[in-house]
């Protein structure tokens, strides 16, 4: 039994001398390396001042100075590029508002370089196509009509391209006044609502 306990005194022993000659090891390279760092660094600067001060035909340390200047607007460059690219863009009417709910339809349009064309309406019903119709009335007026379930938009006043210049003249309006964020966020909202309902039904 003496035999065992001194076997196992010996093998912690051994280990922890290990670990201590390891680690001393491991300190001796780091403390190496920061030494050899350091007089790399001074020896750099020190090599940056000579040639500085050094004569000749061009005043060195106006050469150094335009380099630290170059790098510093260099930097600052980067800086300004980082944080346009990092930095939110405020939301604009031309990327994202292009349907909304008009006359009794959902209209729908392309904002291309922020003029506002291909207007068309969709069913608010069936999401179906709609065709457009001139009901018999004066003043002349016209009305969507849904192709699937004839469901009929409001009288639009005006015939042809007075009746879309109509309604492009209320999508002005909207965002002109700032209506068309609410409106766009409340699209958004409704779009969530459906998406949650149809998970549960799920």
């Amino acid at each position: 039994m003496l035999k065992s306990v001194a076997s196992w005194l010996a093998s912690v022993l051994k280990g922890a001398a290990t670990k201590l000659v390891v680690s001393g090891i491991v300190a001796a390279i780091s403390v190496y390396s920061a030494v050899q760092w350091w007089s790399y660094a001074v020896g750099a600067a020190l090599s940056a001042w000579r040639w500085l001060m050094a004569p000749s035909g061009v005043a060195r340390w106006a050469v150094g100075l335009l380099i630290v200047c170059t790098l510093l607007l260099l930097i600052g460059i980067a800086l300004a590029c980082w944080d346009s690219l990092t930095k939110a863009k405020p939301l604009d009417w031309a990327d994202v508002y292009e349907e909304d709910e008009l006359y009794g339809m959902r209209m729908r349009w392309s904002n291309f370089a922020r003029s506002i064309r291909d207007i068309h309406a969709l069913c608010p019903k069936c999401t179906s196509e709609c065709e457009v119709v001139y009901p018999q009335s004066y003043p002349p007026m016209s009305k969507f009509r849904c192709i699937t379930c004839a469901h009929t938009s409001d009288e639009i006043p005006g015939v042809g391209m007075e009746a879309l210049r109509r309604i492009e003249v209320e999508i002005r309006r909207r965002i002109n006044s700032g209506e068309w964020k609410e409106r766009y966020n409340l699209r958004l909202a409704q779009q969530k609502a459906r998406r949650q309902q149809q998970q549960q039904q799920q």
